[in-house]
């Protein structure tokens, strides 16, 4: 082998870990993501690992990088990330806002005297895996995309005295009333709010709290690595979630299965 080729393979080689670090990105200060990555490196990385801390518009930025469409936005293929060593800081501003009955979204509140700290837990599941969040949960407790065939039921959800709400059907002044009188209508760094005709579902990123909302209609992402620590709300649900959770860095190679 000449010299010219070795010399070659080496600078290939060399390009090759100059890309893989680009991967380990770390995010100083809340809201920069966007500008540590070009639009190359957005449309192109399928796996990335985060440091720092996350605000509402660094999630549209993996959202997109994981595919979410949205009219004039070109989307990735962001297939795993891992945000073991992100801590994420409250923000008024939405990383994600929906039409409650466009997306089959059901709510679900507790018609109890028990004690709504000490109900159940919740764990984000994926096939036979699960990762388990720990805690109690809490009331509210939304679900997304359900199916328009009327299988709605909620992972975990089986207490008896739960009152459902159907954001498919039109909601009277009465429905409305209920919302209110079960506390229906936010949790933290979440809001559901009346615009007249139907309900709107807003996101917000909250002081160290993941929502399994963060990748909801993100096609592309199949892997979230997460640390023991991360508080994970039980307010909202993914139906038949298709992302694997897990604690454990390696499984980040998962996003390739």
């Amino acid at each position: 082998m000449n010299r010219r080729r070795i010399t070659l393979i080496c600078s290939i080689l060399m390009g090759c870990l100059a890309c893989l670090a680009q991967n380990v990105v770390e995010v100083k200060k809340p809201g920069t993501l966007g500008s540590l990555l070009t639009q190359e490196q957005q449309d192109t990385c399928t796996t990335l690992i985060l440091e720092g801390k996350l605000n509402s518009s660094d999630i549209k930025v993996l959202r997109h990088m994981a595919g979410y469409q949205e009219e004039g936005c070109q989307t990735g293929c962001l297939r795993g990330v891992d945000l073991s060593r992100v801590t994420f800081v409250s923000d008024k501003k939405p990383y994600l806002v929906l039409d409650t009955a466009q997306e089959h979204m059901m709510g679900y509140a507790n018609n109890s005297t028990m004690n709504n700290s000490s109900i159940g837990s919740y764990e984000l599941v994926h096939g036979g895996s699960r990762f388990n969040s720990g805690g109690s949960r809490h009331w509210p407790t939304y679900e997304l995309g359900c199916p328009s065939n009327g299988e709605n039921v909620a992972v975990g959800i089986t207490f008896p005295n739960i009152v459902s709400f159907d954001f498919t059907v039109q909601f009277n002044w009465v429905d409305r009333q209920m919302m209110r009188k079960y506390e229906m209508r936010k949790f933290k760094g979440h809001k559901i709010e009346w615009n007249g005709t139907g309900y709107q579902y807003t996101a917000c990123t909250h002081k160290d709290v993941y929502f399994a909302d963060l990748f909801y209609k993100c096609p592309q992402m199949r892997v979230v690595i997460l640390n023991d620590k991360t508080k994970i709300s039980k307010n909202v649900i993914v139906h038949k979630e298709r992302i694997l959770y897990s604690n454990k860095p390696e499984a980040l190679a998962k996003a390739y299965d």
